[in-house]
């Protein structure tokens, strides 16, 4: 039997909708298995029974936490393959949902269009920042003051240094789970996951993009 060209992209869109459903649910089949099994074995699991690396998995569970990639408002827009919809987690939201409007995000896309669209979106520009300036109180203890001066910094620095960081913390959670952490571990995590999040929650005391 002959299809048709209508026959063809309607077996075809069944297809890409079929993958894209079933990349969301490996994701979310992981973060699942994650929380209810005991702690290490999670991680033997990927090592020894799984098809693919630990940072494969990370990856697949960002997919599947993304608001922007599971909005189901948008599952007939993007990209099947996971490694694209990865790159696609990337992007800010509102810098996503501009590459929806003028049609750059698609479903055709591929994995280097969506990397060149997050270099465009996140590092097209640099930025400037207010450096911290400290001075010494009669206590003793030093207070932050901003200063007039501003020093140029490049988005893509931040991004590069962003993405040691992540790596770093995907080491830290292997390690986590295949360990575990005694109390003083756990409270040097959550000492620097709290300098991290100090960096929007008290703006005039660091360093701020303008």
């Amino acid at each position: 039997m002959t299809l048709s060209r209508a026959q063809w992209a309607a077996h075809i869109r069944k297809a890409h909708t079929e993958t894209f459903a079933a990349v969301l649910e490996l994701g979310r089949t992981l973060l699942a298995a994650r929380k209810a099994l005991p702690r290490g074995q999670f991680l033997e699991m990927i090592k020894h029974d799984l098809p693919f690396k630990p940072s494969t998995a990370q990856r697949l569970m960002k997919i599947a936490r993304d608001p922007k990639i599971t909005n189901a408002a948008h599952c007939a827009a993007l990209p099947s393959a996971w490694g694209t919809l990865y790159e696609l987690t990337k992007l800010p939201e509102k810098a996503f949902k501009e590459g929806l409007a003028a049609g750059d995000v698609h479903r055709g896309m591929t994995r280097k269009d969506a990397a060149k669209i997050v270099h465009l979106k996140v590092t097209r520009e640099p930025r400037r920042i207010v450096a911290p300036y400290y001075v010494r109180t009669e206590q003793g203890r030093p207070t932050p003051t901003l200063v007039p001066a501003t020093a140029e910094i490049t988005p893509l620095s931040l991004l590069e240094k962003l993405d040691r960081l992540e790596k770093q913390a995907s080491d830290l959670w292997l390690d986590v789970q295949q360990h575990g952490v005694d109390a003083a571990v756990e409270r040097r995590i959550r000492d620097v996951v709290e300098k991290l999040l100090s960096l929007f929650e008290d703006r005039p005391a660091v360093a701020m993009l303008q």
